[in-house]
């Protein structure tokens, strides 16, 4: 994954949705998580959160909603959009 990270560049669109809203690559957070924009918002994907979701596709469980909860409650409710970032990050391993 940090490979994949590491070559993402400003402006990369990461994920598009069913309304054509495009979320966009703005840089590695401080974290060395995504940090991105939609519309005019800016959204932190952790780097902690990818590597669980990482360890957890590996030992062959699904990443979704239900997943997301578990794993943090919080920045689930408050960050709900990261989990398709990460599902597509995911997807391009």
């Amino acid at each position: 994954m940090e490979k994949l990270l590491n070559t993402l560049n400003e402006g990369d669109v990461l994920y598009i949705t069913a309304n054509q809203v495009k979320y966009f690559f703005i840089s590695r957070s401080s974290d060395g998580g995504v940090t991105y924009s939609i519309n005019n918002s800016r959204k932190i994907l952790p780097l902690t959160t990818i590597n669980a979701a990482i360890e957890e596709k590996n030992n062959g469980n699904e990443i979704n909603r239900f997943w997301y909860q578990n794993f943090n409650l919080l920045e689930s409710e408050t960050r709900g959009c990261n989990l398709q970032v990460l599902k597509e990050l995911l997807n391009r391993l």
